[in-house]
């Protein structure tokens, strides 16, 4: 009957919180979570029916308390903190903390969301789930909060209309049902407390200290107690594990932490321990379990409780512990199955019941999960189940036949004449005492005949007087009829029913509080008293014990009871009830001394007291009987060793108590005489009864089993007309959804025409609202043009006829179709009217658009003159003739309409009798095709694409026929056309297929010649070419049929001149027959017949004016040449001369690239092509490799662009870019840039001319470039403008020089020769240095020892290879003299070795020149060449006065020009530092000046032999 089905598992973190509601019940939901605020590690998922969903409205709602709505998509993953909301059309399940969204293409009302989501999530999230059941769902939901229930979820549901005693909603399984503005109260609450304490494991429990697993046993054992007090169920030996698990559920949804606070409130609730009750009763059960069993009912007994049944009769079930309906529903299969085998079968009621009402609302929602389907066959699963998403619901065909009730087999009556009764699984919680008494009552319950269908491990073989099974080991019994009729011991139980049915107020009434309140006031009473007690109600029923009270309790045999004068010791249940008669009667406390009791073998002594409760306003009435023990009775074998005191107080002892036995005796005998005298009297009575009564009895025995069936139908009853009045409520709702929700305004009035209920939609047509009702409608103002509505109703109230009008609306032009109705209710009883007004506007519209859709046809019909539209009567004979038949035809309308329509057909067509057979044909299809030629008043043809119809009348009577017909000869002769071309063209495509792939001009006239004459089915095709300036005709090849000349060959236009002269006319042109045509001379006919030509056709090519060439095709035979076959060949003229003309392109292209590639691979310059569109490279030169450095695969692979771009120094990119996006625009543009090469890193200059390539019409398709090194040609070129500059500068300062050096020498020459000869040698010194200048490179210097031996070798001083006897040279090499001072130098030693060679050592042989020169550093630290000029071996002769001034054979007497120029041009020019001196050996001269060497440069290198 129930077991414990809640597995272990590892519970996720978050507290999940499902809503279950309906979009068309909005305002619950949105009050709901407006009130709802988010919780921390708690989630929100809203599941509901998505009809009529306002996502607005929603999300407001929810954003008010704080929620962000996210719509569940599937693979989501379930986090807290988060409002989740069902897609429309999507079932959404749970696995592994994922969602799963599938689409459903099930009917709204049929996908099962909210069960399917709410059984995955209680599979995957355990007992960590509250459900809450909003209203408008129906059954949808029931079966997932039942698994809810199942694992240890909290349901809460908002409180509803109905019953749910009968509902089969998810409220019946609610813990709490409650308004909606506190659920939002309660679920944070239920989340809060979850998130406190969350579920223990397994370890955790085992932890739990010894103290707790005994209080814990303790407080099971309490509320076991009080169970079975209250609901008269007893729970002692229920598995504590599950037992503390659904007490700790029901702590959980009532918001309680301990176990004492919740055992005060069973004591105090009256729905509590129902409610914890139901909890404890989990039902197992599934579809045909034990498939055996169910195989043998199935064969054996179904068939035989059909038997002998009527239309009329019921077969009746009862399946007692139904749960949740799986059992019933396998009953019902079988049933219906067998059923729909007869022909006559009888009604199937299937009574269903159960203690567990909440399983029982599973039962009737007949909503099961997706694992029933390995239940049953799939055939039985398509049959009788309809899938909802992921849930299977039963058909209603088996739920009509069940009827749910809660039933309680040993406390209410049982169903009677009954076919079958299945009490499977049932009969083992009970013990052996209830299982001895059910049975016999299931024998009373059923028919003669009938079957017993119990489970494996239950048997009813102590009964074979009542049952035998149909089979050995088989648990299917059969009802055995007994000679007597058994009656069962019903009830079972003797518990007190009020604390289940709440049916006796003033039983019930007595609560707990009154219980509580007793026993206050005993233990205020007891503070007198210290022995053991017990507190009693005024029925003698125990309330509390107190004390050690085993020794005075020894209950009675039987069915167990609280009553004390039940469980009191034998010996004191006299005395007991005597006292508390005398105590109850006088008010006042009874005490009863000197009582003995025996208790393991020895005699106690005990008192009774008996103390009455005062009674009260509002205070219970009750007693406290107290048991005072006064120890154990002396032993009368003992007493002859007692002193005489004590046996004087023993003798005392006996004698008070053999007078009070006395006076009990005489008490009784008073009262044993007053009851005989009143026996007496009454046996006379109950002797005169007696015949009554046992007449009467056999009639209540008649009448309790005719009770009892009426008691079981009117249970029935009762359920059906609760589930009916449900349906009632949802129609009612239906209903007034249907008149909100529609379109047609509707007006109730009353018989004083007063508005009493109108439609949304009125407030169009009247100033109505709310308010209004009870107002008399000529009050209310109209929107529309309805003056006489009040009339109206005065006319259908009096006559009951209805009124129709056409209204209209000034203000929107809108139009209605008014009806004023009688309101008849349900007896015919005429309330009132009913107005409607239909909107008609867009009908009325509709129509008037229909009424010019037929004017614009007729029209058109009269209009069409390309169609032919007439009518005729049902013998053919026309009726109508627009004009178009006219156009058509020919005949007019006075010519046609009377006659037959066979005149339309040709002679060919009546002689066959087609025209009454396309009659036939459209009378029998509906429709007869009619395309053929037919016949115009001319007698010309014309080609007609038609059909005839008949036509109808109102009845569908045949009242003639409509035909037609469009004409369609010139669509035809059109179509012939397309098709010819079509065919043309698929010839040229096939002869463009083959042309294509050729590479030789002779193969392509090859190929095209066979491919032509195939085609033309001609003798001879042949292409030639005219050389009119040579006067010649060539046929590279051409195709003739075997045994045909060819005239493959070169010819002279002479022997084809009447060809020639035909084609230079510039058309095809054709023969029919050479030998009659007057175009073929009569000279030229014996050539033409030797070559076989009889019919010719030939295709010109003219170019600039010239034939060139031309196609032509000859045949032996006559041949008329159609047009088509002239296009044809004039096209493949065109198609080969182009593919001719393509190969020979192809062919001067592949040579211009071989040579293009030859000339690009010998040049030295890059030669590149790039795609306009996007400036990849398409040809780039080999010496792209020697001047970038790099291979040509590296810069063609990837993005060419980016990878030349790669090369360009950064600064010169955007400059480069912009000369090629230049030269693309169409530019012809020169452009440099620098490069960097790799391996190298040595900066280049590139300079390139871009230029565009065009098309042929003038777009720019690639652009090309040249390009060169222009690395050394730019150095150059820089080297040359710094030489222009250097020569510019050394020109002026020479002529200044020269300038200067003549005025000094004019000034000192003595004579003309004199000036000739010396400024011929300064000149030439000059010229010297200035070659030495000129023949430098950039950069580079003249040396000191270049320049000295160049002035010696001028004057003569140094032979040719640098030698001389009077010159010692002696200085290091390679001192730079800076360019400025060379001139200038350059002058100062050629006077010095001037004056040497005329005057000084050079001048005699004896004479010795000595020049030393070395670099020294100077004031600031720079290097400094130093000259010493030593002269030495001649004697000079000092001047003494100015008296030889002038003189020119001796030395000089004055400074010279040479001097000067030493002494003062040196340090002004050359910021020389200079030291002249002339001593009697010679001139001894130092100068030091600044040089471009450095000190580390300078070869140490010296002379000291002869120069």
């Amino acid at each position: 009957m129930s077991k414990d089905t809640v597995s272990d598992r590892s519970e996720p973190a978050q507290v999940v919180a499902a809503i279950t509601a309906s979009a068309a019940c909005a305002g619950s939901v949105h009050a709901l979570l407006r009130l709802l605020p988010p919780v921390d590690a708690a989630l929100v998922v809203v599941m509901q029916h998505m009809e009529a969903f306002d996502e607005e409205s929603f999300r407001q709602a929810a954003s008010e308390s704080g929620h962000d709505l996210v719509w569940i998509e599937d693979g989501m993953t379930v986090e807290a903190e988060r409002l989740y909301l069902n897609p429309p059309d999507m079932v959404v399940t749970v696995e592994g903390a994922c969602f799963v969204a599938q689409p459903t293409d099930q009917a709204p009302g049929l996908q099962g969301i909210i069960d399917s989501f709410l059984v995955s999530l209680a599979h995957d999230q355990g007992e960590r789930v509250i459900g809450v059941a909003l209203n408008g769902t129906d059954g949808d939901g029931t079966l997932g909060m039942r698994e809810l229930k199942v694992v240890g979820g909290v349901v809460l549901a908002e409180c509803v209309p109905e019953d749910l005693a009968h509902s089969d909603g998810p409220a019946t399984l609610a813990d709490a049902v409650l308004p909606v503005e506190e659920i939002p109260a309660r679920l944070s609450a239920l989340i809060e407390q979850a998130l406190r304490h969350p579920p223990e494991t397994s370890v955790e429990a085992e932890d739990a200290g010894a103290a707790d697993v005994v209080e814990a046993a303790q407080a099971l054992d309490t509320i076991a107690g009080l169970l079975r007090q209250k609901t008269g169920h007893d729970f002692h030996g229920y598995k504590r594990g599950t037992f503390l698990r659904r007490v700790q559920r029901r702590m959980q949804a009532l918001l309680i932490d301990d176990l004492p606070s919740y055992i005060e409130l069973l004591r105090t609730s009256a729905d509590e321990p129902q409610n914890l009750f139901n909890d404890l009763l989990i039902g197992v059960t599934e579809f045909f379990r034990d498939k055996k069993e169910w195989g043998l009912l199935e064969q054996e007994v179904i068939p035989r409780l059909f038997e002998g049944k009527r239309g009329s009769e019921p077969l009746r079930v009862w399946v007692a512990g139904c749960s949740t309906g799986e059992e019933a529903y396998s009953l019902a299969i079988l049933l219906a199955e067998h059923r729909a085998k007869l022909d006559d079968p009888p009604q199937v009621q299937i009574f269903a019941s159960d203690l567990d009402g909440r399983a029982l609302s599973g039962g009737r929602a007949g909503r099961y999960p997706d694992s029933i389907a390995g239940q049953m066959t799939p055939e039985r699963l398509a049959r009788w189940f309809v899938k909802e998403g992921d849930i299977y619901c039963v058909v209603k065909e088996l739920r009509e036949m069940c009827i749910f009730s809660q039933h309680s087999l040993i406390k209410d009556a049982p169903f009677s004449r009954l076919d079958l009764v299945s009490c499977r699984n049932l009969l083992i919680y009970l013990d052996a005492d209830l299982q001895e008494k059910v049975i016999p009552l299931f024998h009373f319950a059923l028919r003669p005949g009938g079957f017993l269908f119990l489970g494996n491990s239950e048997n009813a073989s102590r009964h074979q007087n009542l049952f035998a099974p149909i089979e050995a080991r088989s648990r299917i019994f059969r009802r055995l009829d007994t000679a007597t009729r058994v009656f069962p011991d019903f009830p079972f139980t003797a518990v007190d029913r009020s604390w289940v049915s709440h049916a006796k107020p003033e039983v019930a009434a007595r609560d707990s509080r009154s219980a509580g309140d007793l026993t206050r006031w005993a233990e205020h009473a007891m503070e007198r008293h210290n022995p053991a007690f017990v507190v009693i109600d005024e029925a003698h029923n125990v309330l509390h014990f107190s004390g050690q009270m085993g020794r005075f309790l020894a209950p009675a045999s039987g069915a167990a009871s609280l009553n004390l004068l039940q469980l009191a010791h034998p010996v004191l249940r006299a005395e007991l009830r005597a006292a508390l008669g005398r105590a109850s009667e006088h008010g006042e406390p009874v005490e009863v001394s000197g009582l003995e009791i025996g208790s393991n073998g020895h005699r106690l002594r005990v008192d009774l007291i008996v103390e009455p409760r005062s009674p009260m306003a509002g205070s219970q009435q009750g007693f406290l009987v107290v048991f005072k023990d006064c120890g154990a009775s002396p032993d009368p074998g003992r007493t002859s060793s007692i002193d005489p005191g004590s046996r004087d107080e023993h003798l005392r002892r006996l004698e008070d108590e053999l007078r009070l036995t006395r006076d009990r005796l005489q008490a009784t005998i008073e009262e044993l005489e007053s009851t005989n005298e009143e026996l007496k009297s009454s046996n006379e009575e109950y002797q005169s009864l007696n015949e009554e009564l046992q007449s009467a009895n056999e009639e209540l025995e008649t009448s309790k089993e005719e009770l009892q069936s009426v008691n079981e139908e009117l249970t029935t009853v009762n359920g059906e007309l609760a589930h009916r009045v449900q349906e009632l409520g949802r129609a009612n709702s239906d209903l007034k959804n249907f008149l909100e929700s529609t379109q047609i305004a509707t007006l109730f009035l009353d018989s004083e025409l007063r508005v009493t209920n109108f439609t949304p939609a009125i407030v169009d047509i009247f100033h109505l609202v709310e308010s209004d009702e009870g107002r008399p409608i000529a009050h209310i103002k109209a929107r529309v043009g309805y003056d006489g509505l009040a009339e109206d109703a005065r006319r259908v109230l009096r006559t009951l006829a209805p009124v129709e009008r056409e209204i209209d609306n000034p203000d929107t032009h809108a139009r209605y179709i008014a009806r004023v109705l009688p309101y008849r209710s349900t007896d015919n009883f005429i309330a009132g009217v009913v107005v409607t007004f239909v909107d008609v506007t867009a009908r009325r519209e509709a129509e008037e658009r229909l009424r010019r859709s037929e004017e614009r046809f007729r029209a058109i019909v009269e209009t069409a003159r390309d169609y032919a539209i007439f009518t005729t009567d049902t013998a053919g004979r026309i009726e109508t003739w627009p004009p178009g038949a006219e156009q058509v035809f020919g005949w007019s309308e006075d010519e046609a309409v009377g006659r037959p329509m066979d005149i339309t057909f040709t002679p060919e067509d009546r002689e066959t009798g087609q025209p009454a057979q396309e009659r036939q044909t459209a009378l029998e299809n509906g429709l007869a095709p009619d395309v053929r030629w037919h016949l115009r008043k001319d007698g010309s043809r014309v080609f007609i694409n038609g059909t005839t119809r008949p036509l109808r009348g109102p009845n569908g009577q045949h009242t003639g026929f409509l035909k037609i017909g469009q004409d369609v000869t010139g669509q035809r002769a059109t179509e012939a056309a397309l098709r010819a071309s079509e065919a043309r063209q698929a010839f040229l495509l096939r002869l463009s297929d083959a042309l294509r792939p050729l590479t030789d001009p002779a193969a392509i006239l090859g190929a095209a010649s066979q491919i032509l004459a195939e085609h033309l089915d001609v003798d001879r095709a042949y292409y030639v070419e005219v050389d009119e300036e040579a006067g010649t005709a060539r046929v590279e090849r051409d195709h003739v049929r075997e045994g045909a000349p060819s005239l493959a060959g070169e010819h002279q236009i002479a022997d084809l001149a009447w060809q020639a002269e035909m084609l230079r006319q510039g058309d095809c042109q054709v023969i029919t027959d050479t030998r009659i045509s007057p175009l073929v001379p009569a000279t030229e006919r014996p050539a033409a017949a030797a070559l076989e030509i009889t019919a010719w056709m030939g295709a010109p090519l003219i170019k600039e004016g010239r034939l060139v060439g031309a196609l032509c095709v000859t045949d032996t035979a006559p041949r008329e040449w159609t047009g088509e076959e002239v296009t044809t060949l004039r096209e493949a003229a065109e198609r080969i001369w182009v593919a001719v003309e393509r190969v020979r392109a192809e062919t001067r292209l592949r040579e211009t690239e071989a040579r293009l590639t030859a000339f690009g691979e010998a040049s030295s310059d890059v030669l590149w092509i790039r795609s306009a569109e996007t400036l990849a490279f398409e040809y780039i030169s080999p010496a792209f490799e020697r001047i970038y450095g790099i291979g040509l695969d590296e810069v063609l692979q990837g993005d060419t662009l980016h990878n030349w771009l790669d090369r360009i120094l950064p600064e010169d990119r955007e400059r480069a870019s912009e000369a090629l996006e230049r030269v693309r625009q169409g530019e012809r543009h020169p452009f440099e840039y620098r490069i960097a090469c790799p391996a190298t890193g040595q900066v280049r200059l590139l300079r390139e001319t871009g230029f565009p390539i065009r098309d042929p019409d003038g777009r720019v398709l690639w652009i090309a470039g040249v390009g060169h090194d222009a690395t050394d040609e730019a150095a150059s070129a820089e080297r040359l403008t710094v030489l222009v500059a250097e020569l510019q500068h050394r020109t002026r300062n020479l002529l200044g020089v020269v300038r200067v050096i003549m005025e000094q020498t004019l000034t000192s020459s003595t004579s003309l020769d004199d000036f000739n000869e010396r400024i011929g040698d300064r000149l030439g010194a000059l010229a010297r240095v200035n070659g030495l200048l000129s023949r430098l490179n950039e950069n580079d210097r003249i040396d000191f020892d270049e320049l000295i031996r160049s002035e010696l070798d001028a004057h003569g001083a140094l032979d040719g290879s640098h030698n001389g006897p009077q010159v010692r040279l002696r200085g290091p090499k390679g001192i730079r003299l800076q360019s400025s001072t060379v001139q200038t130098l350059a002058l100062g030693l050629h006077e010095l070795a001037t004056n040497a060679l005329k005057y000084g050592a050079l001048s005699t042989p004896e004479g010795l020149l000595e020049i030393n020169w070395s670099l020294v550093p100077g004031s600031d630290g720079l290097p400094r060449l130093k000259v010493e000029w030593l002269e030495s071996g001649v004697v000079v002769a000092l001047p003494e006065s100015s008296d030889t001034k002038g003189k020119a054979d001796g030395p000089p007497t004055r400074h010279g020009y040479g001097r000067e120029l030493i002494e003062q041009a040196l340090p002004y020019q050359l910021s020389a530092e200079v030291a002249y001196d002339l001593t009697p050996q010679g001139v001894r001269c130092t100068i030091t000046i600044p040089v471009s060497t450095s000190m580390e440069k300078a070869q140490p290198t010296t002379r000291d032999k002869h120069a």
